[in-house]
């Protein structure tokens, strides 16, 4: 049973839907947030379909056991099974993909729109066809990594060694077809936009949780689901090691959460 008062649940392969929670709590403030990253099995781009779906159920699960009135899919490559996802919870379930294509195509494209994701995000061809959906006939060419996820959840610090995984992405990207917008088709991105933005300053960088968020909140008012609660919490889970999210959660200056390790198996 939805009530207002009810989190908010969030999932994703790793730290990168943290970046969707610090938007939640810039448009949502109220909202209490529950947090699942499935770190330890992360990552979720290189596994087939049935992988993704086998380990997001289970994540499913744990959220529907915590009654949350919404299920946001921060993983793109989650996101790209929507379809087989819907009908395993009865709770609402937001992807991640339309929200980022209609922010692409918001900002009035006039050469084309590009996306950089994980391999399995881009092999579904789901950004693709949701563009087409929107707008047909727009220009769109994409590119997949097997690595910068991973590297961005690992924390590297080797920013040459970051530099140029960006660049074998986008780079032959660019070389087959210039686009204005680029959609950062993975939530561990948006922490390197500033690396992409100094490489690439001509870019329009769309990061689809701003516009998730957006379409949330529609819903939120639609449904008379808003908290009324005067204070809001952020609980995360992990699969994976806590340590691992802690410089992630400073870098986004997120405040006053709970943190815990919590296993799928």
């Amino acid at each position: 049973m939805q009530l207002p008062n009810n989190a908010i649940g969030v999932i994703d392969s790793g730290v990168g839907g943290l970046t969707v929670v610090k938007e939640l709590q810039r448009q949502l403030p109220k909202e209490s947030i529950l947090y699942f990253g499935d770190s330890k099995n992360m990552p979720y781009g290189n596994k087939t379909p049935e992988e993704i779906i086998a380990l997001t159920k289970k994540m499913l699960s744990f959220l529907d056991n915590h009654q949350v009135k919404a299920i946001l899919l921060a993983c793109n490559t989650i996101s790209s099974q929507i379809n087989e996802l819907i009908p395993l919870t009865d709770t609402p379930i937001f992807d991640i993909i339309y929200p980022g294509c209609v922010a692409a195509v918001e900002n009035i494209p006039k050469r084309g729109v590009g996306l950089i994701a994980t391999e399995a995000t881009v092999s579904s061809n789901t950004y693709g066809e949701t563009l087409q959906s929107i707008q047909a006939g727009i220009p769109f060419i994409a590119n997949g990594s097997p690595d910068l996820a991973r590297v961005i959840e690992e924390n590297n610090e080797n920013q040459e060694g970051i530099k140029r995984i960006l660049e074998d992405t986008i780079s032959p990207l660019l070389a087959q077809k210039p686009v204005d917008n680029l959609i950062l088709g993975c939530t561990h991105y948006p922490f390197v936009m500033e690396e992409i933005q100094k490489l690439y300053p001509h870019l329009q960088l769309i990061d689809p949780a701003i516009k998730l968020v957006d379409i949330l909140k529609g819903y939120l008012e639609e449904s008379d689901l808003f908290s009324s609660d005067s204070k809001s919490t952020l609980t995360i889970y992990t699969s994976g090691q806590m340590d691992n999210y802690l410089p992630f959660i400073d870098r986004l200056n997120i405040k006053n959460y709970d943190l815990f390790m919590q296993s799928l198996d």
